[in-house]
Formats: C-alpha cells, structure tokens, sequence
C-alpha cells in the first residue's frame, strides 16, 4: 500500500531573542541557555513559543536573585504584551 505524506504548512512569526536582550546584559544568555527546558541546539533557527520562554525567564530572574532590573521587567513585558503567538528564535 502506497501513501502519499502531506505536510501542513503553518506561517509563523518570530523575533530574534539577541533583539529583545538589553546591552550590558549578554551574561544573561549563559543563565538562560543552563538547564533550559528546550534545546538551543546548534541550529540557525530554534524557536520557542514566547510564553514557554517568559516562563523560563522568570525561573532564571529568581533563581539568579535577579528582581529589580527595569531592563529586564521590560523585557518581560513586551514578551507579556506585545508578543502574543510569537515564537522566540534562540540562535540568534
């Protein structure tokens, strides 16, 4: 018996996590990429839905007594606001 596979095709929307990463704060990504509960891989694309990620942002934030910088609250809120069904793409 022969069958024909096809693929669903689906358009997604995403930003690069370096954009939304205030200057100064690169150190961060070691902390984020450190037992993250997705693969950052080594791949040009590796996304992540925007609320999996705010969520392990915020573990990160707690976990490394990280509360009281507005770069990063505000980083926290575009993801909460403005980013919706956006993926977040980790390579880059």
């Amino acid at each position: 018996m022969s069958s024909i596979i096809t693929p669903e095709t689906k358009t997604v929307s995403y930003v690069k996590l370096s954009s939304l990463i205030p200057q100064g704060w690169e150190d961060l990504l070691g902390y984020l990429s450190e037992n993250a509960p997705f693969s950052w891989g080594d791949n040009e694309i590796t996304l992540v839905s925007s609320k999996r990620f705010l969520q392990h942002f915020n573990e990160v934030l707690n976990l490394h007594e990280i509360t009281d910088a507005p770069e990063l609250q505000e980083v926290i809120k575009i993801i909460e606001d403005g980013l919706g069904e956006t993926y977040i793409d980790l390579e880059s």
